[in-house]
């Protein structure tokens, strides 16, 4: 797929820089509208630069005529544009018959610029001025054939380029260029009553491609608008052109047409522009950059900038494509589903990059390989949306093990994002009495230092990232804490201890780094049924018991905790810091649980 950066302003397309038709050959190329006047100048162009062109248009007659002149660099197909149908056949023969078996670049040419009664004012159908006695008359419905052929025509078209470009084969070799010949009618105003459907058609083509040059990069799209004004043509009579030469019509070729689609084609630089046929008196080369597509201050600047972080229409699903994220304790035993493996699942088939970073490598690789396998199985139109995914050995007890794990992340991914903080153990046996002090040190350094150790290091990586456009952050941390740490009463010290801590320095982090645009918040789940639980074993009994300990009485697995970090760890909790999240079926939202209401402490 050809690989595109996201649409930005930079400035006109440089004109004066010559098409280079080398760039064309072995390329298939649609032309809608090719058997005559600029779309028969393009095909014949594009054919002796070495494309394989699809001649699309009604006239069969002429469109046979042209193919067989320019064979075998041509094929005609009979093609109506308002039929979805008929268009599919196009497409489908430009990918059967060309040498290259594909289809690089879509001319959407075909339109129509006026239907006999096609008036504005005179909604009679017959092009008479309405008189008292006709209004009163009923409404006639117009004849939209011109909105029907020069938009709904190239809509179809439009869609039929973007399912067969997002099949064509992973090279280099192949292109993704779609073109619509619009016209300077979509920026001056064309007042005559008789090309009112026309003038519209053209406006919402203009649309299309600036609506579409926003997303169509993630595909590796490219689309163009290219308006010509007055181009000399054999359908007006030379009385006709004589009296528009003597009005200041100044009329441009249709090879500078074609020469002007051919520079679009060939530069895969050029992305969401929309370029001008001039007279030579203009520019010297036929065509240039109208320009006008784009704001760069005032109020139209800035409602742009908003509109764009209100609508966030993608094509490749998932908010956090192109993003990183570390998560530690992303292994567990087996094929079992812990906390830490799910959140790296959900965060790569989002489109994250994922480094899973565990004490046990073959852990952290055995979730780095179910990560591949999910991907393999979404592929959308041959390509996965998920992220990719890299295993790391480290010890976050360890400072310089921390160290490396961002470097790590950085290296392989360019960035940082998000932290979750997943490592935690159950930690030291016994109570205030009888816990081993040592063995409580070591806990607390697993429970709650290797946190600080790892964010230590990813939070300036983090602050290395430009502000998001949408949430106005730089990045984000979740920290896995517990149920316990909120309520205590578990057989041992050390484990709520522990926790509890985790939430005060959730709320301190939050506070700290607020200011440098980054968020952190702490996930904590109740009693999930997870391998660290059962690892050891456990009975069905004790199984049922922890079930029952909340409102909601059924079982939570590692998926419900990683939708919440998940959630927390992106745009959608964008305004929430410092936030402790309970992911516990209700365990801590009321007291008494499982107690019959005659023992209720509201008697």
């Amino acid at each position: 797929m050809p690989q595109l950066p996201p649409y930005q302003y930079t400035g006109p397309v440089d004109c004066t820089i010559p098409p280079d038709p080398s760039k064309l050959q072995g390329k298939s190329v649609i032309v809608t509208g090719g058997a005559n006047g600029m779309g028969e100048t393009t095909v014949r162009q594009f054919a002796a630069a070495g494309a394989f062109v699809t001649i699309a248009d009604v006239n069969i007659e002429r469109g046979e005529q042209v193919a067989q002149e320019l064979a075998p660099n041509a094929q005609f197909v009979k093609c109506n544009i308002t039929s979805w149908e008929e268009q599919v056949s196009v497409f489908e023969a430009a990918i059967a018959n060309s040498p290259s078996k594909s289809c690089d670049i879509v001319i959407a040419n075909a339109g129509i610029s006026r239907a006999s009664g096609d008036s504005l004012w005179p909604l009679d159908g017959k092009g008479i001025i309405l008189t008292e006695v006709d209004i009163n008359d009923a409404p006639v419905k117009p004849d939209l054939k011109i909105v029907d052929v020069n938009l709904t025509g190239t809509l179809y078209t439009w869609k039929l380029a973007v399912h067969y470009f997002r099949k064509q084969p992973d090279t280099e070799e192949r292109d993704r260029c779609f073109i619509i010949t619009g016209s300077m009618v979509a920026w001056i105003d064309s007042p005559a009553q008789a090309n009112w459907q026309y003038t519209c058609s053209k406006y919402a083509l203009r649309g299309l491609m600036r609506t579409a040059r926003r997303n169509s990069w993630e595909q590796g799209i490219r689309i163009n608008y290219v308006a010509p004004c007055y181009i000399k043509s054999a359908i007006r009579s030379p009385t006709y052109e004589a009296e528009l030469i003597s009005k200041g019509v100044e009329f441009a070729p249709q090879e500078d047409v074609a020469k002007c689609f051919m520079r679009i084609a060939t530069d895969r630089s050029i992305n969401g522009h929309s370029l001008m046929i001039t007279p030579a008196s203009v520019a010297k080369e036929g065509f240039m950059d109208i320009d006008m597509d784009d704001y760069t201050e005032g109020y139209f600047k800035r409602t742009q900038d908003v509109q764009l972080r209100i609508i966030e229409d993608q094509w490749v699903e998932g908010w956090e494509k192109g993003k990183t994220a570390i998560v530690t304790g992303a292994g567990c035993l087996g094929d079992g589903i812990g906390n830490g493996r799910a959140i790296a699942i959900l965060l790569a088939s989002d489109g994250c990059n994922v480094l899973c970073v565990d004490r046990n490598l073959e852990w952290a690789e055995r979730t780095v390989n179910m990560i591949k396998a999910q991907a393999e199985d979404a592929l959308v139109e041959g390509k996965s949306v998920y992220g990719n995914a890299t295993a790391m050995q480290a010890d976050v007890t360890n400072p310089g093990d921390c160290e490396s794990i961002v470097s790590t992340a950085l290296t392989t991914f360019n960035r940082l994002d998000i932290l979750v903080n997943n490592v935690g153990i159950s930690g030291a046996a016994g109570t205030a009495v009888d816990v081993d002090m040592e063995e409580w040190a070591k806990s607390l350094e697993v429970n709650v230092s290797s946190m600080v150790f790892v964010s230590k290091y990813a939070i300036p990586a983090m602050m290395q990232n430009e502000r998001d456009e949408y949430s106005g952050m730089r990045g984000s941390i979740v920290n896995m804490g517990s149920v316990a740490g909120l309520r205590g009463g578990t057989p041992h010290l050390l484990y709520p201890t522990s926790k509890g801590a985790v939430v005060q320095l959730t709320r301190a982090m939050a506070a700290h780094h607020a200011p440098d645009g980054i968020r952190v918040n702490c996930v904590c789940p109740g009693m999930l049924f997870t391998p660290m639980m059962y690892g050891g074993g456990m009975s069905e009994e004790a199984r049922e018991a922890r079930r029952k300990r909340s409102l909601l009485q059924t079982e939570g697995n590692g998926w419900d905790c990683a939708t919440a970090v998940v959630f927390l760890a992106g745009p959608h909790a964008r305004w929430m810091t410092g936030v402790i999240l309970p992911v516990d079926a209700g365990t801590t939202a009321a007291v008494g649980i499982g107690m019959p209401k005659s023992a209720s402490v509201n008697g």
